[in-house]
């Protein structure tokens, strides 16, 4: 067996001796193999996942359009893992949470909005933390291939990093996803919560066509972090005493020792907001320590003992405890069937499924601005100049608008112009357009003049009263 960081040539390297053509002819024969182990893991992993074959996620896509995806989200976590040892069970659990609400969509990473509160701000959700470092990639990644990499790609590919980088295993991150557009914080009710029984936890994973070992293997991502004295406040004092200086009583299947050491961090009358335990002894380590703890009844949460509960769940940890090799290839494929639940669809009001494919937001915290209805029309070629209705499309289109209201771009906006199909070299001249268009002409060249008299003596004012302000401001929030 190769060791971990072996490198294996697939092919014999042929001497100097050898025709350049048979070399040639190898390499060739090596590119189609590559090629067709692409697609199969590609078919495979949809299958796996549970996907259609339309909605199964890719190994390359990325490979052309944005080929350094993968080094600046592996950058942004490593420079802020260097300066915060927390931020990498930040991100998994920022995963976790995203994945088990709508799918893995981004909508955990949508703010709050003046009418709708969004996940982040549901009660699981209000420690999750590290937010900045997907915003952080996805700036990088704007500025190196705008509008390609969606949010929910960069978070899945973030909490791989998080847990490699810990000293955890490591796997290939299928992409595109797609970023969804609602985000509500009613919805956050349905995760998992510190105090879940067995039953709760296997109907929560079930629901989301993810196994009973899926869920023991998922619960070792508890290796890292930190929770709040409120998460298990309630195992280590009895409802008497938590406040009110009752009767001594703890969770019998704690460790004594454990729980008096977990008294002293969480007194009955603390008041520190940052007081609390690590998951685990080695809370910034992705190891097997979780489950070696749980063992010996040093296990945080009520959710975590609800594990040793069920006997087939107990002997997955009595697996893991024994075997950190057995645990980190266990984690690496359920992360991988977790990462494939499906995202980015919407629902109408009446509950109609509204699948809109490629949707990639600019801002991962933000909605993107709907479009006017002038870019969603649907657009013939005018002139033998084509006009790409596509979601894409259209973002160069708005592009090219902010270029154009931006005189000092204009050596930009030649560049994309093709995008929008029109030529930016040729201008029309006033004589052609009145030799085709006769009056009709004027209509182009000077528009009419509307005064909306009715609006204002019923006292109506426009943000914009005129079109330039509004383009400026839409071009401002690209």
């Amino acid at each position: 067996m190769p060791k971990a960081h072996e490198t294996i040539d697939p092919l014999p390297v042929a001497s100097s001796g050898e025709p350049q053509h048979i070399i040639s002819i190898i390499s060739s024969m090596a590119a189609a193999l590559a090629a067709v182990v692409r697609t199969v893991m590609v078919v495979v992993l949809g299958l796996g996942l549970g996907l259609s074959v339309g909605e199964a996620l890719s190994l390359d896509l990325y490979e052309e359009t944005c080929p350094q995806v993968e080094a600046a989200v592996t950058a942004a976590v490593r420079q802020a893992m260097a300066k915060d040892s927390t931020v990498a069970a930040g991100l998994l659990r920022m995963h976790f949470h995203d994945c088990f609400v709508r799918g893995c969509d981004a909508s955990v990473l949508l703010d709050s909005t003046g009418n709708v509160t969004a996940e982040k701000d549901g009660p699981p959700n209000v420690s999750l933390h590290a937010f900045y470092v997907v915003d952080n990639a996805k700036a990088t990644l704007e500025a190196q291939c705008p509008g390609v990499v969606s949010c929910a790609d960069i978070l899945a590919l973030a909490a791989r990093d998080a847990v490699a980088l810990s000293g955890g295993p490591s796997w290939v991150v299928p992409v595109g996803r797609r970023d969804g557009r609602v985000s509500l914080a009613s919805e956050t009710a349905t995760l998992p919560g510190p105090r879940a029984s067995f039953e709760q936890l296997k109907q929560a994973f079930h629901a989301r066509g993810l196994s009973t070992k899926d869920l023991v293997v998922l619960s070792g991502g508890h290796t890292l972090g930190f929770a709040h004295c409120s998460s298990f406040q309630d195992r280590i004092f009895s409802s008497l005493e938590e406040g009110q200086g009752g009767i001594m009583g703890m969770d019998p299947s704690l460790s004594p020792s454990f729980a008096a050491s977990l008294r002293r961090a969480c007194p009955p009358n603390n008041t520190a907001r940052a007081a609390g335990s690590g998951l685990d002894a080695t809370s910034a380590a992705f190891d097997n320590t979780y489950y070696r703890m749980l063992q010996a009844g040093r296990g945080l949460l009520s959710s975590d003992e609800a594990l040793l509960t069920h006997p087939k769940t107990r002997a997955f940890v009595a697996l893991y405890a024994a075997s950190q090799e057995a645990f980190f290839r266990a984690f690496a494929k359920s992360m991988l069937r977790m990462g494939g639940l499906n995202g980015g669809d919407e629902r109408s009001s009446l509950g109609t499924l509204i699948h809109q494919p490629n949707k990639i937001s600019l801002r991962c915290a933000a909605l993107p601005l709907p479009l006017p209805p002038w870019l969603k029309a649907p657009n013939p070629p005018i002139g033998g100049y084509p006009r790409p209705s596509s979601t894409a499309a259209a973002k160069r289109r708005l592009t090219t608008l902010r270029c154009a209201l931006n005189s000092e771009n204009n050596v930009v906006c030649a560049p994309r112009a093709p995008f929008v199909g029109r030529p930016s070299w040729l201008p029309v001249p006033e004589f052609a357009l009145k030799a085709v268009l006769g009056e009709g002409a004027t209509v182009v060249l000077e528009g009419q003049k509307v005064l909306p008299v009715k609006a204002k003596d019923l006292g109506f004012s426009y943000r914009y009263p005129y079109v330039e302000g509004a383009l400026k401001a839409i071009a401002q929030d690209l």
